[in-house]
């Protein structure tokens, strides 16, 4: 189901006496931070939305991150649209947590209804959670960068942790550039990332990003000199 469906939907529900405008504000949060591509449409997106609405229990066959399979029975609390993925927050046996819709691989909507806690606060569950997750991603270090005033300006491209960067720790330097100390997930991962901002960047530290990224260039350069 895409997301202009899915919140059609919604709003439909709330038409026929099923959600109240509480309701949808409380079990579904929209962060979207980009416009160039369409929301996922996850299979088990509307089935996990149902048993969101619903407030019945599901058990989930879930692919981590690591390519592990789990099985998870969940109270389901709440959808996220976050960027162009759907996220569910959910109950487990012990704790709360977020899964991506996209990595379940199976559900099973349980006979069985839930209550809702009444502190649950989905908008500040998810701030915390993101919080945590840009924490845990962004854990492979840093890197001294030079931004040229373009570069700067399309900042945003690299998302927040990279915008509270260019906020708390850019020194101006000549000609409108600057210089930004940035945490970063990996050696590739920064070589990936700061390569969209092609000659409007320099990495200056470390010494092994500066390297990829010069190899890079090369590469490039020798790609388009052949005829």
């Amino acid at each position: 189901m895409r997301a202009g469906r899915l919140l059609s939907t919604l709003l439909l529900l709330q038409t026929r006496g099923r959600l109240t405008a509480q309701q949808i504000a409380d079990e579904l949060e929209v962060s979207v931070r980009t416009v160039y591509r369409d929301p996922e449409a996850p299979p088990h997106l509307e089935a996990v939305a149902t048993a969101v609405w619903e407030q019945q229990r599901i058990r989930i066959s879930y692919c981590k991150w690591d390519g592990e399979s789990v099985e998870r029975p969940l109270a389901p609390l709440g959808l996220v649209l976050k960027g162009t993925a759907w996220y569910l927050v959910a109950t487990g046996r012990t704790r709360t947590n977020a899964f991506r819709v996209a990595r379940i691989a199976a559900v099973t909507v349980l006979d069985e209804h839930f209550e809702r806690p009444a502190d649950f606060d989905l908008r500040q569950y998810w701030g915390s959670f993101a919080e945590r997750l840009e924490e845990t991603l962004y854990s492979g270090g840093s890197a001294t960068v030079r931004l040229s005033p373009r570069a700067v300006r399309l900042w945003f491209l690299l998302g927040p942790v990279a915008g509270r960067a260019l906020r708390d720790s850019a020194e101006p330097e000549a000609g409108g550039w600057v210089r930004v100390v940035l945490p970063i997930q990996s050696i590739e991962h920064a070589r990936v990332d700061f390569g969209r901002f092609g000659a409007d960047i320099e990495v200056l530290e470390p010494a092994e990003l500066r390297a990829a990224m010069r190899a890079t260039a090369e590469a490039m350069t020798r790609r388009y000199s052949a005829p």
